[in-house]
């Protein structure tokens, strides 16, 4: 899995709106859209504001990461 698609299903498992997690970490939700789809990548800080809006550690986040994306 991609991190954009990690993203996505995390935060749909949750139940939860783009807006609502761009509303917890204050982070555009045209940027969550973007990780999402995989246009671009949050940074490190970025991803541990959504890794804690998801409720789930940052390794948490990365452990399903595929090396080929």
């Amino acid at each position: 899995m991609t991190f954009g698609q990690i993203i996505r299903s995390r935060r749909n498992s949750k139940g939860f709106s783009q807006r609502y997690v761009s509303t917890k970490t204050k982070i555009p939700q045209t940027t969550l859209s973007d990780w999402e789809t995989d246009k671009s990548l949050p940074n490190v800080v970025e991803a541990y504001k959504i890794a804690s809006a998801l409720g789930c550690s940052l390794n948490a986040l990365v452990k399903d990461l595929s090396p080929t994306g």
